[in-house]
């Protein structure tokens, strides 16, 4: 005579007289045993492996947006970053901030002399000659004021320094 044995934790069986579990596939999981389907990973969590019983929080810099792509954790782009852990969306870089590495955790601020207009940035640029910028994590540049020049990126704008150059020439009028 035939026994019949509950399917255990992460397996599951669709026959009502069951004679096999089958594995919950990955991207999914079942806590509890005698279960006739597998739960799918909220977003932000995963589980890799089949037969899972529980799914696993995406570590910090890394998510997973939908149930639709629950099997595995996905590394935010370069311009994005995710600050905490079970994280369904990244999010972007604000104006000013850049970030150069996908998976990451925060964003940079753009330097002084630097300046990064838009959100989503993965470099800053440099203020043009002519312009400054005296503060880090800014989105623009000021114009130099008038009688001063910007000499590079970190400098800010100088005064103007004018050369005057002068010419002599010796002209011969002959004997006095």
């Amino acid at each position: 005579m035939e026994t019949c044995s509950d399917c255990p934790v992460g397996k599951f069986t669709k026959e009502v007289v069951q004679t096999y579990c089958i594995d919950c596939p990955s991207g999914f999981y079942q806590p509890s045993t005698k279960s006739a389907s597998c739960l799918p990973c909220m977003p932000g969590k995963s589980s890799l492996l089949d037969g899972a019983d529980a799914c696993e929080e995406c570590v910090v810099g890394k998510f997973i947006p939908d149930i639709e792509s629950n099997a595995t954790c996905s590394n935010c782009p370069e311009g994005f970053y995710v600050n905490k852990a079970a994280s369904s969306l990244c999010l972007a870089c604000p104006a000013g901030r850049f970030q150069t590495d996908a998976g990451s955790t925060d964003c940079d601020k753009c330097p002084v002399g630097f300046y990064s207009p838009a959100a989503e940035s993965t470099s800053c640029k440099a203020c043009p000659l002519g312009y400054m910028q005296p503060l880090p994590d800014s989105v623009g540049c000021s114009v130099c004021g008038a009688g001063q020049e910007g000499v590079n990126t970190t400098e800010g704008c100088k005064p103007v320094s004018f050369h005057v150059l002068y010419s002599y020439s010796l002209i011969d009028y002959g004997p006095c």
